[in-house]
């Protein structure tokens, strides 16, 4: 069996594959956005293309097999696999997109942390051409097959991957990036720049965004205006303790990237109250006190989608960890 996983810089270029080889699986890389915080790859850890080393007994019925780059000392094993940012974080992931066909006999192919040999802790299953974020760190794989008696598992042809975000694969745990998107609305209003061509963030410019996003990110799961909290009562007064309302936030965008969630707030022009608000509104996001549904096993990332954007915010926002979609750099006339 083959898994393939590519991974692709900010030009949309696409490196050389990696390949790893298991009886039964293949393994060519994703696309991964580069940003200034470095860029997150995945790599072969045996070589390129390279044959993985079944390290569990295969016993017949209902079993599952650990495939590893082979055994190291005091009985571990070499992972299959790294995820590693190029500036040396040990913090951060990678959004990568999978492709195989399990072949008769397999049900299931995971990925666990390198040292897992008994696949007892596996982290996540892969499903082929589905976004799957993954944390920095050295990892393996657990196949699992279900009535095999007697017979050889087949070898698995990867296909060529196509990833849903072409070059622009996201980039979860706080680590950002700058993606350029278009709408056709957008751009004829940008190219107009006329005063009366100013998108309203309501009226044109969530539509405008959600439609691209669903274009380039079919399984987004978009919630517009989710509301977290409660509108706390003031009555006469102009204040009130926090002890009485958790208080009420409002957020533009919520929508699903593979495993992560991004917390979106949309602006005509990427300022302050943008990058303020995405960043609350992600910690918002976290909080079981305001969002009960809140699945921890996701990471948050905060985000900005705008038409126009200054290079000074943009390069706060890289500081700072909000990842900003935006059409034009530029700057927009004040309308206060």
């Amino acid at each position: 069996m083959v898994i393939g996983i590519g991974i692709g810089l900010a030009s949309g270029q696409v490196q050389q594959a990696i390949m790893q080889v298991f009886p039964g699986i293949k393994v060519p890389p994703v696309p991964v956005k580069s940003h200034s915080n470095g860029e997150i790859f995945l790599t072969s850890n045996c070589g390129n293309p390279a044959t993985l080393v079944n390290g569990t007994n295969p016993l017949p019925g209902n079993r599952t097999i650990f495939f590893s780059c082979g055994a190291a000392g005091l009985g571990g094993s070499i992972a299959a696999f790294n995820v590693y940012n190029t500036n040396g974080s040990f913090t951060g992931a990678g959004t990568f997109i999978p492709t195989f066909t399990l072949p008769n006999g397999y049900t299931q192919l995971s990925y666990t942390a390198a040292g897992d040999i008994a696949c007892t802790n596996t982290i996540a299953a892969l499903t082929s051409g589905t976004l799957v974020t993954i944390q920095i760190y050295s990892y393996s794989y657990c196949a699992t097959y279900q009535n095999v008696y007697n017979e050889t598992l087949s070898t698995l042809n990867s296909k060529q991957p196509c990833p849903s975000f072409s070059g622009r694969v996201g980039i979860a745990s706080m680590e950002t990036d700058c993606i350029r998107w278009s709408h056709p609305d957008i751009e004829n209003r940008i190219k107009a720049n006329r005063l009366t061509d100013r998108p309203d963030e309501d009226e044109h410019l969530v539509p405008a965004f959600k439609e691209w996003l669903d274009s380039e990110l079919p399984e987004n799961r978009a919630c517009h205006k989710l509301s977290l909290g409660h509108r706390p009562l003031y009555g006469s007064q102009w204040w009130t303790e926090e002890k009485e309302s958790l208080g009420q936030f409002i957020i533009d965008l919520v929508f699903h990237e593979g495993e992560s969630v991004v917390v979106t707030e949309l602006e005509t022009e990427l300022n302050n109250s943008a990058l303020g608000q995405a960043l609350v509104y992600s910690h918002v996001y976290l909080d079981k006190k305001y969002n009960s549904k809140y699945d921890a096993g996701r990471a948050v990332v905060p985000a900005v989608a705008c038409c126009i954007a200054p290079t000074p915010y943009l390069n706060v926002a890289r500081d700072v960890g909000v990842r900003v979609y935006y059409c034009r750099r530029g700057l927009t006339k004040s309308v206060k």
